[in-house]
């Protein structure tokens, strides 16, 4: 049996931080038609991938935001 369980259902816009430590942080971003992006900060450098192209593109066609 998964460990996961249903908290709730995610408000628009709603962030989920999944793991974090000193330097990195990893979570999930939720909008209204699903999931948003896969965010990563790393040293301050925010990277975020769009869970649509984690499911459906190669990896060289990923669209990688950077800030």
């Amino acid at each position: 049996m998964s460990d996961l369980k249903f908290e709730r259902i995610a408000k628009d816009t709603e962030y989920f931080k999944l793991l974090q430590d000193s330097n990195q942080t990893i979570g999930v971003s939720h909008h209204k038609t699903g999931l948003g992006k896969l965010k990563i900060v790393d040293n301050g450098t925010e990277y975020g991938v769009l869970i649509s192209d984690i499911l459906s593109k190669n990896l060289s066609d990923w669209r990688i935001d950077k800030k």
